[in-house]
Protein backbone atom coordinates (compact mmCIF):
# COMPACT_ATOMS: atom_id res chain seq x y z
CA UNK A 1 0.00 0.00 0.00
CA UNK A 2 2.59 2.35 0.49
CA UNK A 3 4.81 1.76 -2.61
CA UNK A 4 1.19 2.59 -4.40
CA UNK A 5 0.49 5.87 -2.83
CA UNK A 6 3.83 6.95 -3.31
CA UNK A 7 3.68 6.06 -6.97
CA UNK A 8 0.56 7.97 -6.98
CA UNK A 9 2.00 11.04 -5.48
CA UNK A 10 5.08 11.23 -7.38
CA UNK A 11 2.73 10.64 -10.49
CA UNK A 12 0.30 13.17 -9.76
CA UNK A 13 2.61 16.02 -8.05
CA UNK A 14 5.13 15.79 -11.54
CA UNK A 15 1.34 16.23 -13.62
CA UNK A 16 -0.06 18.73 -11.42
CA UNK A 17 3.36 21.21 -11.54
CA UNK A 18 3.16 20.50 -15.76
CA UNK A 19 -0.55 21.74 -15.29
CA UNK A 20 0.33 24.84 -13.40
CA UNK A 21 3.59 25.73 -16.06
CA UNK A 22 1.63 25.51 -18.77
CA UNK A 23 -0.90 27.82 -17.65
CA UNK A 24 2.40 30.32 -17.00
CA UNK A 25 3.31 29.76 -20.33
CA UNK A 26 5.97 28.18 -19.68
CA UNK A 27 5.05 24.09 -20.09
CA UNK A 28 2.58 22.04 -22.22
CA UNK A 29 -0.40 24.30 -22.05
CA UNK A 30 -2.29 21.75 -23.65
CA UNK A 31 -2.50 19.73 -20.55
CA UNK A 32 -5.54 22.10 -19.54
CA UNK A 33 -7.57 21.67 -22.43
CA UNK A 34 -8.13 17.59 -22.30
CA UNK A 35 -11.40 18.24 -20.76
CA UNK A 36 -12.79 19.73 -24.49
CA UNK A 37 -10.02 17.38 -26.24
CA UNK A 38 -11.67 14.36 -24.89
CA UNK A 39 -14.66 12.69 -25.32
CA UNK A 40 -17.39 11.24 -22.35
CA UNK A 41 -17.63 7.67 -22.19
CA UNK A 42 -14.57 7.45 -24.71
CA UNK A 43 -11.51 5.45 -24.63
CA UNK A 44 -7.99 7.73 -24.29
CA UNK A 45 -4.68 6.55 -25.23
CA UNK A 46 -1.21 7.66 -24.27
CA UNK A 47 1.79 6.63 -26.26
CA UNK A 48 4.41 7.63 -24.69
CA UNK A 49 3.24 7.90 -21.34
CA UNK A 50 6.96 8.32 -19.70
CA UNK A 51 6.33 9.26 -16.28
CA UNK A 52 2.59 9.24 -16.59
CA UNK A 53 1.64 13.52 -16.87
CA UNK A 54 -0.78 12.85 -19.64
CA UNK A 55 -2.10 9.57 -18.33
CA UNK A 56 -2.78 11.48 -14.52
CA UNK A 57 -4.59 14.03 -16.28
CA UNK A 58 -6.41 12.06 -18.62
CA UNK A 59 -7.45 9.77 -16.54
CA UNK A 60 -10.12 12.36 -15.07
CA UNK A 61 -11.82 12.33 -18.12
CA UNK A 62 -12.20 8.60 -18.62
CA UNK A 63 -10.68 5.38 -18.86
CA UNK A 64 -7.17 5.43 -20.35
CA UNK A 65 -4.70 3.10 -21.60
CA UNK A 66 -0.84 4.10 -21.60
CA UNK A 67 1.81 2.59 -23.66
CA UNK A 68 4.88 2.53 -22.26
CA UNK A 69 8.26 0.57 -22.98
CA UNK A 70 10.59 1.44 -20.39
CA UNK A 71 10.04 -1.00 -17.74
CA UNK A 72 11.01 1.24 -14.84
CA UNK A 73 8.28 3.73 -15.99
CA UNK A 74 5.55 1.44 -16.92
CA UNK A 75 6.06 -0.45 -13.57
CA UNK A 76 5.18 2.48 -11.54
CA UNK A 77 2.17 3.76 -13.17
CA UNK A 78 1.26 0.12 -12.83
CA UNK A 79 2.13 0.07 -9.24
CA UNK A 80 -0.28 3.76 -8.76
CA UNK A 81 -2.70 1.69 -9.81
CA UNK A 82 -5.41 4.38 -11.10
CA UNK A 83 -8.70 2.59 -11.62
CA UNK A 84 -9.13 4.05 -15.02
CA UNK A 85 -5.64 3.35 -16.06
CA UNK A 86 -4.68 0.12 -17.90
CA UNK A 87 -0.78 -0.14 -18.83
CA UNK A 88 0.43 -2.26 -22.23
CA UNK A 89 4.70 -2.32 -21.55
CA UNK A 90 5.53 -1.62 -25.37
CA UNK A 91 6.55 0.45 -27.93
CA UNK A 92 3.87 1.62 -30.45
CA UNK A 93 5.15 1.34 -34.31
CA UNK A 94 4.10 0.11 -37.90
CA UNK A 95 4.86 -3.43 -37.08
CA UNK A 96 4.66 -6.00 -34.80
CA UNK A 97 7.79 -7.67 -33.51
CA UNK A 98 11.09 -6.13 -31.23
CA UNK A 99 12.88 -3.47 -31.34
CA UNK A 100 15.75 -1.30 -30.00
CA UNK A 101 14.77 1.67 -27.64
CA UNK A 102 17.88 3.87 -27.19
CA UNK A 103 18.11 5.73 -23.88
CA UNK A 104 20.31 8.65 -23.51
CA UNK A 105 22.52 9.49 -20.66
CA UNK A 106 21.44 12.35 -18.68
CA UNK A 107 23.70 15.75 -19.43
CA UNK A 108 23.85 16.93 -16.05
CA UNK A 109 22.61 13.71 -13.25
CA UNK A 110 25.57 11.39 -13.63
CA UNK A 111 24.91 7.51 -14.13
CA UNK A 112 21.30 8.66 -14.93
CA UNK A 113 19.59 8.05 -17.66
CA UNK A 114 17.43 10.82 -19.66
CA UNK A 115 14.06 8.63 -20.21
CA UNK A 116 11.72 11.33 -21.55
CA UNK A 117 14.21 11.25 -24.70
CA UNK A 118 13.84 7.59 -25.31
CA UNK A 119 13.21 7.19 -29.04
CA UNK A 120 13.54 4.00 -31.44
CA UNK A 121 14.69 6.58 -33.55
CA UNK A 122 18.69 5.87 -32.97
CA UNK A 123 19.41 2.66 -32.83
CA UNK A 124 23.37 3.16 -32.71
CA UNK A 125 24.05 6.20 -30.65
CA UNK A 126 27.08 5.89 -28.32
CA UNK A 127 25.65 8.38 -25.73
CA UNK A 128 22.70 5.89 -24.79
CA UNK A 129 21.80 2.30 -23.50
CA UNK A 130 20.03 -0.07 -25.45
CA UNK A 131 17.28 -1.67 -24.55
CA UNK A 132 15.05 -4.60 -26.10
CA UNK A 133 11.38 -3.74 -26.40
CA UNK A 134 8.31 -5.33 -27.77
CA UNK A 135 6.63 -3.16 -30.18
CA UNK A 136 2.65 -3.65 -31.52
CA UNK A 137 0.74 -1.41 -33.51
CA UNK A 138 -2.49 0.20 -32.74
CA UNK A 139 -4.94 -1.50 -35.11
CA UNK A 140 -3.55 -4.85 -33.23
CA UNK A 141 -5.09 -3.64 -30.62
CA UNK A 142 -8.64 -3.62 -32.61
CA UNK A 143 -9.81 -0.42 -30.37
CA UNK A 144 -13.57 0.65 -31.14
CA UNK A 145 -14.27 3.27 -28.54
CA UNK A 146 -11.11 5.63 -29.03
CA UNK A 147 -11.81 9.63 -28.90
CA UNK A 148 -8.52 11.01 -27.87
CA UNK A 149 -4.75 9.81 -28.92
CA UNK A 150 -1.86 11.97 -27.30
CA UNK A 151 1.73 10.72 -29.24
CA UNK A 152 5.27 11.37 -27.89
CA UNK A 153 7.52 8.95 -29.10
CA UNK A 154 10.41 11.25 -29.45
CA UNK A 155 10.61 11.37 -33.73
CA UNK A 156 8.47 8.00 -34.39
CA UNK A 157 5.49 9.83 -34.33
CA UNK A 158 5.04 8.89 -38.74
CA UNK A 159 5.38 5.32 -37.81
CA UNK A 160 2.87 5.48 -34.93
CA UNK A 161 0.25 7.26 -37.21
CA UNK A 162 1.06 4.40 -39.91
CA UNK A 163 0.65 1.56 -37.51
CA UNK A 164 -2.92 3.13 -36.72
CA UNK A 165 -4.73 3.67 -39.97
CA UNK A 166 -7.71 1.75 -39.48
CA UNK A 167 -8.64 2.71 -35.87
CA UNK A 168 -8.01 6.58 -37.24
CA UNK A 169 -10.74 5.50 -39.95
CA UNK A 170 -12.75 3.65 -37.59
CA UNK A 171 -13.27 5.58 -34.27
CA UNK A 172 -12.22 9.19 -35.85
CA UNK A 173 -10.34 10.49 -32.48
CA UNK A 174 -8.72 13.63 -31.87
CA UNK A 175 -5.09 13.21 -32.22
CA UNK A 176 -2.20 15.01 -30.55
CA UNK A 177 1.32 14.13 -31.68
CA UNK A 178 4.01 15.78 -30.70
CA UNK A 179 6.24 17.28 -33.84
CA UNK A 180 9.69 18.37 -33.15
CA UNK A 181 12.08 19.36 -36.34
CA UNK A 182 14.98 18.85 -35.23
CA UNK A 183 14.22 15.32 -33.52
CA UNK A 184 12.92 13.97 -36.71
CA UNK A 185 13.90 16.57 -39.60
CA UNK A 186 10.65 16.65 -42.13
CA UNK A 187 8.01 15.83 -39.60
CA UNK A 188 6.37 19.28 -39.64
CA UNK A 189 5.14 18.49 -43.37
CA UNK A 190 5.19 14.72 -43.25
CA UNK A 191 3.17 13.86 -40.46
CA UNK A 192 0.49 16.67 -41.27
CA UNK A 193 0.69 15.47 -44.79
CA UNK A 194 -0.10 11.38 -43.73
CA UNK A 195 -3.03 12.44 -41.81
CA UNK A 196 -4.50 14.96 -44.34
CA UNK A 197 -4.32 11.83 -46.42
CA UNK A 198 -6.73 10.34 -44.14
CA UNK A 199 -9.46 13.08 -43.93
CA UNK A 200 -7.66 15.26 -40.70
CA UNK A 201 -6.52 18.60 -40.26
CA UNK A 202 -5.05 20.31 -37.95
CA UNK A 203 -3.71 23.52 -35.74
CA UNK A 204 -1.65 24.29 -32.67
CA UNK A 205 -1.89 26.15 -29.77
CA UNK A 206 0.04 29.23 -29.36
CA UNK A 207 1.15 30.20 -25.73
CA UNK A 208 1.67 33.88 -25.94
CA UNK A 209 -1.44 34.43 -27.73
CA UNK A 210 -3.17 31.63 -25.69
CA UNK A 211 -4.75 30.60 -28.89
CA UNK A 212 -5.39 27.86 -31.49
CA UNK A 213 -3.80 28.71 -34.66
CA UNK A 214 -3.98 26.88 -38.32
CA UNK A 215 -1.20 24.98 -39.20
CA UNK A 216 -1.22 27.74 -42.24
CA UNK A 217 0.40 30.05 -39.91
CA UNK A 218 3.33 27.84 -38.13
CA UNK A 219 6.54 29.31 -38.92
CA UNK A 220 8.34 26.39 -39.59
CA UNK A 221 11.98 27.86 -39.13
CA UNK A 222 10.83 29.32 -35.73
CA UNK A 223 7.96 26.94 -34.71
CA UNK A 224 5.29 28.07 -32.02
CA UNK A 225 4.31 24.96 -30.81
CA UNK A 226 5.27 21.16 -30.41
CA UNK A 227 2.28 19.48 -29.55
CA UNK A 228 -0.22 19.21 -32.56
CA UNK A 229 -3.86 18.77 -32.36
CA UNK A 230 -5.49 16.86 -35.72
CA UNK A 231 -9.04 16.29 -36.09
CA UNK A 232 -11.50 15.00 -38.95
CA UNK A 233 -11.76 18.15 -41.23
CA UNK A 234 -15.40 18.46 -40.58
CA UNK A 235 -14.68 19.16 -36.35
CA UNK A 236 -11.70 21.33 -36.42
CA UNK A 237 -12.69 24.35 -37.04
CA UNK A 238 -15.27 24.30 -34.02
CA UNK A 239 -12.74 22.35 -32.13
CA UNK A 240 -10.26 25.05 -32.19
CA UNK A 241 -12.85 27.98 -31.05
CA UNK A 242 -13.59 25.82 -28.00
CA UNK A 243 -9.59 25.59 -27.28
CA UNK A 244 -9.25 29.60 -27.72
CA UNK A 245 -12.09 30.27 -25.50
CA UNK A 246 -11.12 28.11 -23.04
CA UNK A 247 -7.55 29.33 -23.56
CA UNK A 248 -8.58 32.90 -22.95
CA UNK A 249 -10.57 32.33 -19.84
CA UNK A 250 -7.26 30.46 -18.01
Amino acid sequence: MLKKLIARADISLRSNKMVKRGMQKRGEIELNLLNILTTPGKRNLDVGANKGVYTYQLQKHGAVTSFEPIPQLAGNIRLADFANVTIEECGIDDHMGSATLSVPHHKRKIGALNFPAATLRYVHATDCDQIAVDVKTLDSFEYDDIGFIKVDAEGWEENVVRGCEQTLARCQPVIMVELVDYVAPGCLVDVPNQLAALGYTGFFIDHEKRQARPLSELDPQNPQAQNFIFTPKNQTDVLAKNCTDALQKL
